[in-house]
């Protein structure tokens, strides 16, 4: 959302529960599937306009996204192993 009186953009509500519920979800397990997590990925990209420093937050998880997808040559429903310094990104 776009606030013209405080020139501020700002995420509504809604998406914010969404990508809270879904970094929290990622951070309870061990390994997920890569395409869930290029889901929880495409969210917090799609939030960089409204929070400032966004990228900061899926940069590991991004990085060994694209590495498993090499390793089990881009097959999207294999699973991927979330190590803590992945989860540490998506503390937010």
């Amino acid at each position: 959302m776009i606030d013209t009186e405080t020139i501020t953009v700002s995420l509504p509500a809604r998406r914010v529960d969404t990508i809270l519920n879904r970094c929290q979800a990622l951070m309870c397990k061990s390994k997920e599937k890569i395409q869930e997590v290029t889901r929880v990925t495409g969210l917090l990209v799609a939030a960089t306009p409204a929070s400032e420093l966004g990228r900061l937050h899926y940069r590991k998880l991004e990085t060994a996204k694209i590495a498993a997808l090499h390793q089990v040559n881009g097959d999207f429903d294999q699973f991927m192993v979330l190590v803590d310094d992945m989860k540490s990104d998506l503390h937010w």
